[in-house]
Formats: structure tokens, C-alpha cells, sequence
């Protein structure tokens, strides 16, 4: 028998299980096979843990979950340990009650059965099949999935390009959408979904399709704006095979040294989840609001929490079986959580989504709404919310503009406002000789603001689409037309706008 006995990392700050491996628990059938995975002390030297680290374990036989009980990563143990197992074997709880309530979700519900408890008192199951995924193992052959749609399609071709330059023998790149005709990559690619248009995006039924047409058991769904790391192959294989729901890291740069990484877009956690998105029933839109509550902040890749973390939309690595599985709620649009949902649905039927952390991915462009005064609010190490920012950006570098606008774009949009809203845009086109910085775009809007007059009725969709220069963030829309329709005098509105968090973000 072998004992494999686990901790977590010391800088976790999770609590140490103080119990003593019960050798009474040894007593199992085939026990010369079977191996013990424990969180209790034992006399030899136990493997440290956290929550990028998997098993590895090749399983001949049976196998013992002793106090797993007492640790966050009991999901992402059981799914390495339940793949790894063949059919036939069995897995022993012993202070690990809560693997039982996971055997019992629909991924595991048909390959394993409950059977007559041990005369030790320990919970038996068998595995009677194989899992869904396990008809697709190998990484050898590879869907590249890509929602795209719009004018331009530059940041595409970066993405097509860094896809084609992998050399994956077995791959093929698709797309959900029409891509502008800019496009330079037609003969490499293959197009779906050109009928599926409309606002708001229906992004979820994109990748459904995408992933319905896809000819290879791995699927990687990425949006046009990400770029893979060169050494893809190599991170996926150290990752290992079997895997759930996984990304990589994103980062995008402050700077065009690239020296300022902001992170940005790949694995957040909600610290509240409404009872709602528990059930096992997909759901339905008139539950949107629940998401607001979430307080959703980004997750530490090396911290667990099953049941509230999720993959944030930009990058999923997958096996096909699983997405079609569990697909995106195509009652949602882009924008309405439905990263949130898949993922917590996807906790709900036993599967964790993780970080994959032997590479990184680059976004090209960037939303303010992923920060807040140029910093990331996430869990650390230890588990405390707090809000960081790479000391780097206070080296002095040439800041790269957040904006996915140019600033002649921007100025004219600026002057569209002001025509609208004062009658004449002559300060704007003041501008147009000189750089537009952060703080000067920021004096300009204070000015315009301040002496906007007439119809308000559009001013809340013209703030987004003329003045902040992106997507319209729903929560934050209602809040600004709540203060617009309150009795407060006009001066108070004005201030309340240009004190709000969607215009304050954008100066860092």
C-alpha cells in the first residue's frame, strides 16, 4: 500500500489538519494496490499542494480520500484521482464526506456507484465507467475556436497568426462570424455561424456553435483580442492531460516597453453566490440581477474556492465532450455573465475550472471595468482581498493608451458630444494640435459636462458611446440614470457623473 500524505502551502494560510493517520483505515480489499491520498500526519514527508498542482498519480488499483475534508482542493483532487482511476476500482472516504456529495453530481453520477460500507465504517463507491472525457484523451489534435465579428480585423490576424505559428500538426482554426476585409488568413480558417448577428453579441450561442463544429477532441476558445504563448504545446503538456475547465493567466501592458503587466480577464471568484445559481436547472434572465451581488474579484491561482470560482470568457481550454456537456446558457448575451453562470453550472455538476500555470496569454486590447484606479482587486496568496498594481508602472514609462480608440476617433467623438449637449464644439477642436493625455481628455470632459444643457433622455448611452469610448456596463448605466430621473439639482448630477467610478477608472 502506498501512502501519499499531503499539506497545503505554508504562504496559503490554510489550516493544518492536527490529526493522525488511522491505520485501521488500511484495512480495504486489494489493499497491496490500493493507494492512500491523506491530509492527516503521517511519517513520511508529506507533498505540498495548492491549487495548480495536480496529482500525477499513475492509480493500479483502489483508492483511499483520507481527511480531504479538510482541504479546498478536494474537487480538483477528485477529479485527477476519479480520471486517473480504471473502471472496476474503488474509492474509500474516510473524514472525506463531502467526495460522496460530488460523486453524486451529474459528471460522476453514471460512472460511479455507492456500495455496502466497510466494516471500518468507511464509504464505499466504484467506479463502474469510464468518464465523458476519457474517450477524448490525447493532445495531439487541437480546435482553435474564435468568436469574431465587426470592421476590423486586426487584432484577428495577431491571434490567427500566433495560432498558425504553434506548428500543431493536427489543428484547425475557426470562425463564428464574418471577419472585416482586413482579414488576411482566409485559406487557413473555416467560417460558421455568418447568419448569427445582432445586439446585444450573442457570444454564448457563438461558442456553442464553435464548439459544435469542431473536429478535434481539445478545444481552445479564445476571443480575437488574445494571443497564445509560443510555448502552448509545451504548457499543456507539463499540465497533463484530463484536465476541466482551465485557462491561462492574462496580462495586459501599461506600457509599450511591456514592462507594466496588468491582469486582466482569466479567473475570478465570486465571494457571495445567490442560492439561485445553485440549482440544477440553467437560468433564466429575470435572475440577472442575482450576479450583482457577487462581488466578483480576481482568484489567486494557487487558492481554491469550488462552487464560486470561474473562468472570466477571453480563453477556455477544454475537451469538446465537456463544453457540449456544459455549454454557455444561450438565454445570455455578451456581457450578462455568462462566464459566471457556465462556471458556477459547471461547479454545480462536479467540474472545477483552474488555472493552467506554466504560461501566460496577452490581451491586445483592454476594458477599464477589469480595474479600478489602474490596479486589479483580487484575492492574494493568503486569502485577503486587496488591490494591487506592478510597481513598474511607476518607472515612468511611455503609457500605452487603454483606449481601444484612436485619438482622432476620440476627438471626434468628443465633438459629436458637445454639438449635442452645449451647441458648438470649438474646445474640442482646440485639441486636436495636441497630444491628448489622460489628464487633459479628463479637464476636457469636466468642461463639457459642466455646461451641458437641453434632453437628457440619451445622455446615459451618449456618456458610453461618445465620452468613455466603451461597452455600456449595465449595473453601472442604472446607477448613472437613477441619480439623472432623482430631484437632485443639476450641478449635483454633473458632479455625481464626473465622480463616478466609469470615468475615474480611465485615469490610470
Amino acid at each position: 500500500m502506498n501512502i501519499i500524505s499531503c499539506k497545503h502551502k505554508r504562504a496559503l494560510k490554510l489550516p493544518a489538519c492536527e490529526e493522525y493517520l488511522d491505520a485501521s483505515i488500511l484495512d480495504v480489499a486489494r489493499s497491496e494496490e490500493t493507494i492512500v491520498i491523506t491530509f492527516a500526519k503521517w511519517r513520511s514527508k508529506a507533498r505540498t499542494l495548492t491549487a495548480i498542482d495536480r496529482l500525477h498519480v499513475t492509480f493500479p488499483g483502489d483508492v483511499v480520500c483520507s481527511y480531504w475534508d479538510r482541504t479546498p482542493l478536494a474537487a480538483h483532487l477528485l477529479w485527477d484521482a476519479a480520471h486517473a482511476m480504471k473502471p472496476g476500482a474503488r474509492v474509500y472516504l474516510h473524514v472525506s464526506d463531502y467526495i460522496a456529495t460530488l460523486l453524486s453530481r451529474d459528471y460522476y453520477r453514471e460512472s460511479f456507484c455507492e456500495e455496502q460500507s466497510t466494516a471500518n465504517g468507511l464509504r464505499v463507491f466504484r467506479k463502474i465507467k469510464a468518464l465523458s472525457i476519457e474517450k477524448d484523451r490525447g493532445l495531439e489534435g487541437w480546435s482553435f475556436c474564435i468568436p469574431t465579428g465587426g470592421n476590423s480585423a486586426a487584432q484577428l490576424n495577431c491571434c490567427v497568426e500566433r495560432i498558425l505559428s504553434l506548428g500543431i500538426p493536427q489543428s484547425e482554426i475557426i470562425l463564428c462570424g464574418e471577419p472585416g476585409d482586413d482579414f488576411r488568413f482566409w485559406n487557413e480558417v473555416r467560417i460558421v455561424g455568418k447568419d448569427i448577428t445582432g445586439m446585444p453579441v450573442p457570444i454564448s450561442r457563438k461558442k456553442n456553435i464553435l464548439a459544435q463544429n469542431a473536429n478535434y477532441s481539445n478545444l481552445c476558445i479564445l476571443h480575437d483580442r488574445v494571443l497564445l504563448p509560443h510555448e502552448f504545446m509545451q504548457a499543456m503538456t507539463r499540465f497533463g492531460d484530463d484536465f476541466p475547465f482551465i485557462a491561462f493567466q492574462s496580462f495586459w501592458f501599461a506600457d509599450y516597453w511591456r514592462a507594466s503587466p496588468r491582469r486582466y480577464s482569466d479567473f475570478c471568484v465570486g465571494q457571495f453566490i445567490p442560492s439561485v445559481l445553485y440549482g440544477e436547472t440553467r437560468l433564466q434572465r429575470q435572475h440577472l440581477p442575482e450576479f450583482e451581488r457577487m462581488r466578483h474579484v480576481a482568484q489567486h491561482p494557487e487558492r481554491a474556492a469550488f462552487g464560486s470560482e470561474y473562468l472570466t470568457g477571453s480563453l477556455y481550454i477544454c475537451k469538446r465532450s465537456l463544453w457540449r456537456a456544459v455549454p454557455q446558457n444561450e438565454l445570455l448575451n455578451w456581457g450578462e455573465y455568462e462566464d459566471v453562470e457556465q462556471g458556477i453550472h459547471a461547479s454545480v455538476s462536479g467540474i472545477p475550472s483552474r488555472i493552467n500555470p506554466y504560461a501566460f496569454t496577452e490581451t491586445l486590447s483592454y476594458r477599464s471595468i477589469f480595474h479600478c484606479y489602474g490596479t486589479t482587486r483580487g484575492l492574494n496568496k493568503q486569502g485577503k482581498v486587496v488591490n494591487e498594481r506592478a510597481p513598474m508602472e511607476l518607472w515612468g514609462f511611455t503609457a500605452y493608451p487603454a483606449l481601444n480608440i484612436t485619438q482622432e476617433n476620440g476627438i471626434a467623438n468628443l465633438s459629436t458630444f458637445a454639438l449635442r449637449y452645449l451647441g458648438n464644439d470649438e474646445n474640442v477642436r482646440m485639441m486636436t494640435t495636441e497630444k491628448m493625455s489622460g489628464l487633459r481628455r479628463y479637464r476636457l470632459i469636466v468642461w463639457l459636462l459642466w455646461r451641458a444643457h437641453g434632453d437628457f433622455k440619451t445622455l446615459i448611452s451618449d456618456w458610453y458611446t461618445l465620452v468613455l469610448c466603451e461597452p455600456e456596463v449595465k449595473a453601472e448605466s442604472e446607477a448613472l440614470s437613477a441619480m439623472l430621473n432623482s430631484v437632485c439639482q443639476n450641478s449635483y448630477k454633473k458632479f455625481f457623473m464626473l465622480n463616478h467610478i466609469s470615468l475615474t477608472r480611465q485615469l490610470f
